[in-house]
């Protein structure tokens, strides 16, 4: 049986949910500025992470120095608690910035029903995704 590769994924956000909608906001476009002049590309999802909702942005990382540099921006930059990273055997992992990683499982492609009886999941390009 052929081992399946798997891309790597890495899903970020600037919000933060003690802040307003207008805040948070601002803070998404400076992420995306930021990671516009570092020529890394993304698309934008609807992010769940403990039940609330948030912009995020879904990038495919060419290798794990960029995925290094994009955490060390989210959690520099824009103060974020933890990102989450699937690697190419399809493991997923949240990073944090001040201690070592946890593997939560994988990250799948599921029916929207099943995501959103989720405490976190991710919405982008119309297909729902959560850990299984």
């Amino acid at each position: 049986m052929r081992k399946m590769d798997y891309k790597r994924v890495q899903i970020i956000s600037a919000e933060l949910a003690h802040l307003g909608y207008e805040e948070n906001k601002q803070r998404t476009a400076n992420l995306k500025s930021c990671l516009d002049d570092l020529s890394i590309r993304y698309n934008e999802g609807v992010g769940v992470y403990k039940n609330s909702v948030e912009t995020c942005l879904v990038i495919l990382p060419r290798d794990i120095g960029e995925s290094v540099m994009i955490n060390t921006l989210v959690f520099r930059q824009f103060g974020q608690e933890c990102t989450l990273y699937q690697d190419r055997q399809g493991d997923a992992y949240l990073y944090y910035p001040s201690k070592k990683p946890v593997h939560i499982g994988k990250l799948r492609e599921m029916p929207q029903v099943l995501a959103r009886k989720q405490d976190s999941y991710t919405l982008v390009n119309n297909k729902y995704y959560a850990i299984a």
